[in-house]
């Protein structure tokens, strides 16, 4: 009898486990097909568009790119002629900005069709929002004393936003940074440039002193006072000391409260106009 006992025990027992087993194996499978299907499923034009992506290089670009339309199922993005007009502009008039419309690729987007074009576009946005934003070059780069940090920026999700929205026009006006500094650099950039179409600032003498003192009489003096008929034509019938106190400000900013020219000055106004650009970049 009890030995009966014991052995209908242990059948109901592995009974159980079976059952537990069985419940467990189906959750599990479940589970697993719930995931699956999840994933959203690519239409033939998404993945043709993520095997181009795949092969696009850099590195580095090919990244981003895979990140933005990751976001967007590998949808395409330039269906929208306005989208695409409203891009070329910014890019065509980036010059306003200090940046450089040759280093956005406005050639090859003519010429292009297709996922080729369509891949081109998305780079350049990518890589114009960043420029825009954040300057081609990292402050670092220029003064390794330079240790103001900028709030994070998700570039990606912010341009795969704005494009999704349909607002890039409104988008990209509102990313140059909005500060009094980059205005008033912007607004000198234009000038120079005017300065340049009439034909530049006249030569300043590379040699001569290392620096200019009020009341000093040498022929930087008068260089001096020709190129400041040019950019600052109250300077340049001042007397030497408001001279000086005018021209710091323009050439040796963050240089304190001197009363000369130093040399480093004195070099920078040996540049041609167009090495003399104050470029909004240094103000980002």
């Amino acid at each position: 009898m009890m030995l009966m006992a014991v052995n209908r025990w242990f059948s109901v027992k592995g009974a159980i486990v079976s059952l537990v087993s069985l419940l467990l194996l189906s959750a599990t499978a479940q589970a697993d097909n719930k995931a699956v299907s999840s994933k959203p499923v690519l239409s033939d034009e998404a993945i043709e568009l993520k095997q181009a992506v795949q092969k696009v290089r850099p590195k580095k670009h090919r990244k981003l790119l895979q990140s933005f339309y990751t976001l967007r199922n590998y949808q395409p993005t330039w269906k929208n002629y306005s989208q695409v007009s409203a891009l070329l502009k910014n890019l065509r008039e980036s010059d306003k900005e200090g940046l450089n419309p040759a280093d956005y690729r406005l050639d090859e987007i003519k010429q292009a069709s297709g996922l080729q074009q369509e891949l081109i576009l998305t780079d350049v946005l990518l890589s114009y929002a960043h420029d825009l934003r954040d300057g081609v070059h990292s402050p670092q780069q220029v003064d390794r004393r330079w240790h103001i940090r900028k709030p994070k920026f998700n570039l990606v999700g912010e341009v795969s936003k704005a494009v999704e929205y349909g607002r890039l026009r409104a988008f990209l006006k509102d990313l140059a940074p909005p500060h009094e500094e980059y205005a008033a650099l912007r607004a000198q950039l234009r000038e120079h440039r005017k300065v340049a179409k009439r034909g530049g600032w006249p030569d300043f003498p590379a040699r001569g002193p290392r620096r200019l003192d009020p009341g000093d009489r040498h022929q930087q003096v008068e260089s001096l006072r020709a190129r400041l008929a040019v950019t600052d034509k109250a300077a340049s019938s001042s007397a030497d000391s408001q001279l000086s106190n005018r021209l710091l400000p323009q050439w040796s900013a963050g240089a304190g409260c001197q009363e000369n020219l130093a040399a480093a000055t004195l070099l920078s106004m040996c540049l041609p106009i167009a090495c003399g650009f104050i470029s909004p970049e240094r103000s980002r």
